[in-house]
């Protein structure tokens, strides 16, 4: 093989594996077909919970509560400014964490694992952080996906 044709080869093989890994991360720059950031509405139903100044809480209508076949209790959708960008799911139980833990290893790979009280697993991609966290005393957990430019912003609105 011709020095050329290798470089050109080792190049492709390097944008498939830097896209797997990209696509990997963040998925598919959306939760449940909802794109981050996207404005509310869009087509998709939501029922709002409760309203606080710029914040919007939020279920979706008809939602079967399951995050990859884990039965989960609730489904909440976050907006900021009208704009998605965090989710919280609460579960019950020691089997739908394991589920979460193994389904989400194999969508954004090995996880940073912390352990006090409460079992808690950190993932973290360029935009998006997702957090697992299960208390086994309590039998009960929470799952939070949060899009990182749309939460730094209101970290950082937070902080002046």
């Amino acid at each position: 093989m011709c020095k050329n044709s290798k470089k050109v080869l080792l190049g492709v093989l390097f944008f498939v594996l830097i896209s797997s890994l990209v696509r990997a991360e963040d998925g598919t720059g959306s939760f449940k077909g909802i794109p981050w950031g996207s404005e509310m509405g869009g087509g998709t139903e939501f029922i709002t919970l409760r309203e606080i100044r710029d914040f919007r809480f939020c279920s979706r209508t008809g939602e079967i509560p399951e995050i990859d076949g884990a039965q989960v209790e609730e489904i909440r959708y976050e907006f900021f400014k009208n704009r998605f960008y965090s989710v919280t799911v609460r579960f019950n139980g020691d089997r739908s964490f394991r589920s979460l833990v193994e389904s989400l290893s194999r969508r954004y790979g090995e996880a940073e694992k912390r352990t006090k009280y409460i079992e808690e697993y950190e993932w973290s991609s360029h935009d998006l952080n997702v957090i697992l966290k299960y208390s086994d005393s309590e039998k009960n957990g929470s799952l939070e996906y949060q899009y990182k430019p749309i939460f730094d912003q209101i970290t950082r609105q937070e902080n002046c």
